[in-house]
């Protein structure tokens, strides 16, 4: 099974999704290479185009 590759949005949105909530923001985006702030963006934005393209699930959750 090939890996499927993740925007830095959507890596960002997922680790905050599903690991941790905020906690797991400095590390993540220090990582990526991207501020606490743009991170917090990318998962409104995520979140956002999710609820516009009627993806969201009850799991989804913004910041």
């Amino acid at each position: 099974m090939s890996e499927m590759e993740l925007s830095k949005e959507e890596s960002v949105y997922l680790a905050y999704r599903d690991g941790g909530g905020e906690s797991i923001l400095p590390a993540h985006c220090k990582e990526l290479g991207v501020s606490v702030e743009e991170g917090k963006e990318m998962i409104r934005s995520q979140y956002t185009l999710r609820q516009e393209n009627g993806t969201l699930q009850p799991y989804d959750k913004t910041i």
